[in-house]
C-alpha cells in the first residue's frame, strides 16, 4: 500500500466520522523514537524479525477464505480510489457497500441502472461518441442543440415531465434517482424502454407505452 493510498483512506474515514456523528479529530505527529531508551533498539529487533522466514501455521479454509476475501476487498477498494476511470460513479459510490440497495433488484434492472449512472446507456450522445456520424440530439426535443443525454432523459426533458411526476421524486437529481431506495430504483429501471431499429440504433426515449404514438409522430 502507498503513502499516497493510506493518507486518502484516512481522509475518507475521517469524512465518514465527521458526516456520521459530527466529530472533531486532530492529528497529532508524535515522535515515535525520539531519545526514549529502548525504543530504537526494540525497533531495529522487529525490522530484523519481519525480514526473517516466518514459520508456517496451518489455518481453517473458513479463515483463509476470509484473508483472501479481505485482501481482494481492499485491494479493489484502493484501485477504484486511485484509478482514472469510473469517476461519474466515484462520486456516489467512493466505498464498497455490501448493503447497496442496487443488490436488491434485478439483473436487468441493475444493468439499466449502472448504464444510466456510467452515462453509457443507448442514448444519441453516447452513440455519438462511438460513431461520431450518429446525432447526438434528443428526439423528442425541437432544439437541435440539445444532446441526448442522461441528465437530459432523466432530468430535463420537457417531453417527459409527466412521467417524472409518476415515478420520480419531487425534486429529482442524480442520488435519489439512481442511488436511492429499492422501490425508486424499479421505478427508474421500469420507466425506461429502448426501441432499436434493425441497426441496433435508438429509435426511442424513456416512454410509456400510450406515449408511443406520440413519439412516432415528432419523429415522422
Amino acid at each position: 500500500m502507498t503513502k499516497d493510498t493510506e493518507i486518502l483512506k484516512v481522509r475518507e474515514k475521517y469524512n465518514q466520522l465527521i458526516s456520521a456523528h459530527g466529530t472533531r479529530l486532530v492529528f497529532q505527529w508524535i515522535p515515535g523514537h525520539a531519545y526514549i531508551a529502548g525504543n530504537v533498539k526494540a525497533d531495529i529487533l522487529a525490522k530484523k524479525g519481519a525480514q526473517q522466514q516466518q514459520p508456517c501455521k496451518p489455518v481453517t479454509y473458513t479463515t483463509a477464505r476470509q484473508i483472501t476475501n479481505h485482501n481482494y476487498r481492499e485491494n479493489w477498494v484502493n484501485m477504484w480510489a486511485m484509478g482514472q476511470t469510473g469517476r461519474v460513479v466515484y462520486k456516489y459510490m467512493n466505498s464498497l457497500k455490501t448493503n447497496d440497495n442496487i443488490r436488491t433488484i434485478s439483473r436487468k434492472e441493475q444493468v439499466t441502472i449502472f448504464r444510466l449512472g456510467t452515462q453509457h446507456a443507448p442514448l444519441n450522445y453516447h452513440l455519438n461518441r462511438i460513431n461520431p456520424q450518429h446525432p447526438p440530439m434528443c428526439p423528442l426535443c425541437n432544439d437541435n442543440d440539445q444532446f441526448e443525454t442522461t441528465d437530459h432523459l432523466l432530468l430535463h426533458c420537457p417531453n417527459l415531465d409527466d412521467l417524472r411526476q409518476d415515478l420520480l421524486p419531487p425534486t429529482p437529481d442524480t442520488t435519489n434517482i439512481l442511488y436511492s431506495t429499492t422501490d425508486q430504483l424499479k421505478n427508474t429501471s421500469s420507466s425506461t424502454t429502448w426501441q432499436w431499429t434493425e441497426e441496433q440504433t435508438l429509435t426511442g426515449c424513456w416512454i410509456k407505452e400510450e406515449e408511443e404514438e406520440y413519439i412516432k409522430s415528432k419523429k415522422a
